[in-house]
């Protein structure tokens, strides 16, 4: 087992959570309320971090993300190579349709904005890059849909736990149904919850959340995610299939690219 080491664990966690309000600076107090960190640690950490340019120590000794590390980070997401291999094809697809297009990775239980595109009609409408949202039932689906199956049935639980058993059988279903499909979709119910994909009727019509496909690598496991946001009216089945296809499409593509050949997106989950 790897040794875990807690200055590291300790720093990320900091450059996490500036990460994630970044309207806000925050003084050492406030760093060590919330990550529950002492003040000699804090101290030592936040003036290292300030010194490589990696935070900002604002006029009221405050601090957010420094320069420095914005410009790794800008670094990073130029030249992620899976992403850049499909960001054209994304924002042609985010243009011809008039919705947002999107990329998410998942990191641990939580999905990352890696990139996005969307026509002007939609620009305030867009997560910022490198925001982050916790994979809790039910949201997440097209990761679980693709994760290791311990991972799927511990989200199943957890939202059964949450959400009620039948929801959970549900949810369960709809895990299948996607991977069938090889692309994911999801619902909005009259009361603004989301409702899980089911069989496509065809005279049925659907306000949609998103429709989302994955781009796997060679082991059948889930690099990031594609998704389309942003739907205006309620769409008719086949409309729902066809942006399924082509975000399906576009994913094999991005495969094709990264692999040299198409993977597919059907394969057995990971043990």
């Amino acid at each position: 087992m790897v040794r875990k080491a807690p200055g590291v664990e300790r720093t990320v966690a900091v450059l996490n959570w500036l990460a994630a309000h970044p309207d806000r600076a925050f003084t050492l107090s406030d760093l060590m309320r919330n990550l529950k960190l002492n003040p000699a640690t804090c101290h030592a950490m936040m003036s290292a971090l300030t010194e490589a340019g990696y935070v900002f120590r604002d006029g009221s000794k405050a601090y957010r993300l420094g320069p420095a590390l914005a410009a790794i980070g800008e670094i990073a997401h130029q030249s992620f190579l899976p992403i850049a291999l499909i960001r054209d094809d994304m924002r042609a697809l985010a243009d011809r349709l008039g919705v947002m297009c999107l990329a998410a990775g998942r990191v641990g239980m939580e999905m990352v904005i890696l990139e996005r595109f969307a026509p002007a009609t939609h620009l305030t409408m867009m997560a910022a890059l490198g925001s982050r949202n916790r994979i809790q039932g039910p949201v997440g689906l097209s990761f679980m849909a693709w994760a290791p199956r311990g991972e799927a049935d511990h989200w199943l639980t957890e939202l059964a736990q949450t959400h009620g058993v039948e929801a959970g059988r549900t949810w369960g279903e709809a895990i299948g149904l996607v991977r069938d499909l090889g692309w994911c979709f999801a619902t909005v119910e009259p009361t603004g919850a989301t409702a899980p994909p089911s069989i496509l009727a065809p005279d049925a019509r659907h306000a949609l959340r998103y429709v989302s496909a994955p781009v796997l690598d060679q082991a059948g496991e889930l690099l990031f995610s594609v998704a389309l946001q942003g739907f205006d009216r309620p769409l008719s089945s086949d409309e729902v299939r066809a942006l399924g296809m082509q975000l399906r499409a576009l994913c094999d593509v991005g495969q094709s690219r990264i692999f040299g050949h198409a993977l597919g997106a059907g394969a057995a989950r990971p043990g």
